[in-house]
Order: structure tokens, then sequence, then C-alpha cells
């Protein structure tokens, strides 16, 4: 599991971990439209360029959105990751406030 605290240099763990393949799943269907290609709302944002600049490295990445009640770990993970300083944060095993979602997730 890993969690970003915040977009912009953090992003690049995948990369240098050596993935090839990486999903990407985002709770706002804007974002996933524009990182698609098929919107060109926010495309003027920096950030935006940014992430597109990223995501067309030397890999394949798979842009879907995910409504946040349908991904409650992933949800809880970025909740987490608020008050992290920026990077990437690596978990061997879930954090304990994790446990409970992950337990519905299975049933």
């Amino acid at each position: 599991m890993m969690a970003y605290s915040a977009l912009g240099e953090s992003p690049s763990g995948p990369w240098i971990l050596g993935y090839k393949h990486v999903d990407l799943e985002v709770d706002n269907v804007t974002v996933a439209r524009v990182l698609n290609g098929s919107s060109l709302a926010l495309c003027a944002s920096t950030l935006m360029q940014m992430i597109k600049d990223f995501l067309a490295r030397d890999w394949k990445v798979t842009v879907s959105h995910v409504p946040r009640e349908v991904n409650m770990v992933a949800n809880k993970l970025a909740s987490l990751s608020c008050g992290l300083p920026l990077g990437m944060t690596s978990y061997t095993t879930p954090p304990a406030s994790v446990d409970p979602l992950l337990l519905v997730d299975i049933m």
C-alpha cells in the first residue's frame, strides 16, 4: 500500500521502484476525465500539467474514477496522509485504522 501526501515530487515513488503499469484510481470524475484526455476542464492548471507530464513517462498508467464511497480504504489512506510531510509513505502492513474497512471489503 502506498499513499501520497501531496503531488509534485512524491508520485515518482512507483517510477523509482520500477513499476511499468500503475492503476490510478481517483474519486473526482472531472480529474479522471482530464487525465484520460476526454475533458478540457482544469487543463490550464499547472498541477494538472505536472501530473500529465508524469503520466507520460515510459510506463502504462490506467486512470479510472472510483467513487469515494466505493473505495473507503483508499479514502482513509488519503485522509491519513493529510498530516504527513510531502513524499511517499509506504506501508508494509495496513495502518490499524484501516483494518475495519478491509474487513468490510472482504465481506
